[in-house]
Order: C-alpha cells, then sequence, then structure tokens
C-alpha cells in the first residue's frame, strides 16, 4: 500500500501561480500587503509578510533574497510573531460579489456569487453594502486594534527576537549552500582524504573506468530535474567531469531492462559484490538489492524516491566513494559523511538532498522496487 509522502520543492502539490503582490507603508507604522494566487500553501502568506518586513527594517540583505526561492531548502526560518498581523481582509474571487457603497448596485462576478453572497455573515455583509453603522464598528475596532499594536511594537522588543533567530538561520542556510573554505583549499592544493578502504577498492575502479572510456551515460530526464547546477566559479575546477546518474540491476518486469546492465557487466558484478560484502562485513539486516543507483557527481536537491515505500525493500543503502570532501548526505535535515560510510534510509518516505563537496565523489544507492521482491542481480549473474 503506499504511503503519503512528504512536500519536496518540485512536487506538485507544491507549485502556485502568485498573480499579484503590492505592499506599501500606511502611516509609518505598518505595511499593508496585497496578495493574489491561485492557491497558498499553508503559512504562505506569512512567509512572504515576514521577508517584507525584514527588508523594510534592514534585517535581511536584499541580495539574500534569492535564498527565498531555492529549491535546496525545505523551510524558511522564523515567521514574523503572529500578533504582529492583521487580515484586513479575505477575498474568494470565484464566489464572491462586490457591493458598492450605493444599495442595488451589485455587480455579479460569477454564476454562483449572488447566491454565496446570501450566506455572508450579517455584518459583513452590512459593511460591503454601506451599512453605516457597522462600517463605522469596524473601523473603531481597527484603529483601536492598530493603536495597541503599535504601542507593543513601536520600541522594537518583539522584532528584535525574531530578527536574531531569523539572522542565524539564513547564516546557517548560507554556510550550507558553498563547500566550506577549508574543503576548497583542500581541493586546490591536493590535500584530500585517505585512498579507498581494500573493501571498495573494485567498485571503484570499475566506476573510474567507465568514466575513462568516455562511455558514463548521461542522466535521464526525471533524475536530471533534481539535479543541482553549480555556479562557475572560476578557472579551477571544483569536480572532474559532469554530474549524471544511471540505473542498473533487475529492473520490474513493466520496465526494460537496464542498459548498463549491458553496456557495463563488469561494473554491474562490482557494485553488486561490494553490497554483499557490506552486508556481510558489517552485519547489516537486509537482503541484497534488486538494483542500485549509481551517481556521478551528483548533487542532489530535497526529494524523495519513485517508487511506493512498504512494498519492496523499504530501506535504501547509500554510500560514498572516490576523492572528495564534503557532499554529506542530509536526511529530514540531518546530516551524515557517507565516504566509505554506509548508511540506510528510508528513501521513498524521507527528504534527503547532497551537501555541497569538491573532488570526484561517486554513490551508490541500493533499493529494491515494487515487483522485484525476492529478486537480485547477482542471482541472475550467477545463474
Amino acid at each position: 500500500q503506499d504511503v503519503d509522502k512528504p512536500l519536496c520543492p518540485l512536487d506538485e502539490r507544491c507549485l502556485l501561480s502568485l498573480r499579484r503582490l503590492r505592499f506599501g507603508a500606511k502611516h509609518r507604522r505598518f505595511l499593508r500587503l496585497i496578495m493574489q494566487s491561485d492557491r497558498f500553501l499553508e503559512g504562505m502568506p506569512r512567509v512572504i509578510a515576514g521577508l517584507i518586513v525584514a527588508l523594510y527594517r534592514g534585517f535581511v540583505d536584499p541580495d539574500d533574497v534569492d535564498m527565498f526561492t531555492n529549491d535546496e531548502i525545505l523551510s524558511f526560518g522564523p515567521v514574523l510573531p503572529p500578533f504582529l498581523e492583521i487580515l484586513s481582509e479575505c477575498k474568494y474571487s470565484l464566489w464572491e460579489v462586490r457591493v458598492t457603497s450605493q444599495p442595488g448596485k451589485a455587480k455579479e462576478e460569477s454564476a454562483s456569487g449572488q447566491q454565496a453572497l446570501k450566506d455572508v455573515d450579517g455584518v459583513v455583509d452590512a459593511i460591503r453594502a454601506g451599512d453605516t453603522a457597522g462600517e463605522a464598528r469596524y473601523h473603531a475596532f481597527r484603529a483601536e486594534l492598530e493603536e495597541n499594536l503599535w504601542k507593543r511594537v513601536k520600541q522594537m522588543d518583539h522584532l528584535r527576537p525574531w530578527a536574531y533567530a531569523l539572522g542565524q538561520f539564513w547564516n546557517a542556510v548560507r554556510r550550507q549552500r558553498s563547500p566550506s573554505p577549508s574543503l576548497l583549499n583542500a581541493h586546490l592544493s591536493g590535500r584530500l582524504l585517505e585512498e579507498a578502504p581494500e573493501l571498495y577498492s573494485k567498485a571503484l575502479r570499475a566506476l573510474r573506468h567507465v568514466v575513462r572510456s568516455g562511455l558514463w551515460p548521461g542522466s535521464g530526464t526525471r533524475r536530471s530535474r533534481l539535479l543541482i547546477a553549480e555556479d562557475d566559479t572560476g578557472d579551477e575546477p571544483l569536480r572532474p567531469g559532469p554530474s549524471s546518474t544511471f540505473s542498473i540491476g533487475v529492473s520490474p518486469p513493466t520496465q526494460p531492462v537496464p542498459r548498463g546492465n549491458t553496456d557495463f557487466p563488469d561494473l554491474c558484478q562490482a557494485v553488486f559484490e561490494l553490497e554483499k560484502d557490506l552486508i556481510e562485513a558489517l552485519g547489516l539486516q537486509r537482503k541484497r538489492s534488486a538494483m542500485c543507483a549509481v551517481n556521478r557527481n551528483a548533487r542532489f536537491m530535497p526529494h524523495v524516491d519513485a517508487g511506493s515505500g512498504g512494498v519492496g525493500q523499504g530501506r535504501s543503502l547509500i554510500v560514498g566513494l572516490g576523492d572528495y570532501a564534503g557532499g554529506e548526505i542530509v536526511v529530514e535535515g540531518e546530516a551524515h559523511d557517507i565516504r566509505y560510510r554506509p548508511l540506510e534510509f528510508y528513501g521513498w518516505t524521507q527528504r534527503h538532498w547532497t551537501r555541497p563537496f569538491v573532488g570526484e565523489r561517486f554513490s551508490l544507492v541500493y533499493f529494491t522496487p515494487r515487483g522485484c521482491e525476492g529478486r537480485t542481480w547477482m542471482a541472475a549473474g550467477d545463474a
């Protein structure tokens, strides 16, 4: 049975169209914000409002605004304290009718709008229809609320903790988005980490042999959307070659056999032998996998793997190989160094992504998709 998957940046459930965004200062006390969209994600208006206030107050540098639209992050830090916000009006244009201040002059916006107007509460209906008593009560309430709110915030006592927390959050994001100076210096000086342990040497040789042959395949369209393109950092490349990903092993009956099986049989043998050796050497409580995703210099944005959790092998096994530094895998916010340190995680249900790295980085992700239960490439190859 399929399980509900968490939202990720490229998930269609997250995509929307922000059609209108206007803001401006009012009486030097408040910012007035108007947003129009086909729909809003939970908490989205508050995130936008907080960003605008932070810019207006100078808590966020305008040059850093691009981070708020970056697909590599899953949250945007602390939002503006709720008592600092006033919802003035919320319209649902497909279901409402605009009414002028003169009784009887209603402009219908949709066929269902007139019926919807009859269901509006009496006070709101009276205000929009021009009932002066109702409108007076509304403005008196609004003035009192704004005045009391202004008294609470004019000394910045409530904004300062939020501003500090916001700064701390975005400083952490900024550090995570680029390799640390120590990693960069190590790469430029040729001082990276130790050689591969013997357990991994055969698989690493096979991977490098495919690279040297010039036959390393490109990524499929679906997977390539998850790869993070690196900026040009100058004459000295941080990665020796482009990023790409492909799969090998036993595919489900409804899918074609991966080309890597026939193009790189020695690689297949070495990669699945490595999983067998890891299970035995580390005492892992898992069966041998049907497939493996082979990644070269690939940095992934937050995602969950395709397929169905709970059917087939629920846990994926990932390990990093090569002469690189950095490149930790982050699983639901927790970073793990996988360079010759295998990690099991639930790739179908847990969001995961790759930290920046320098050098030559391979990663192998072993998994068993639906329809491949009990089947392994090793069994097929041995037969």
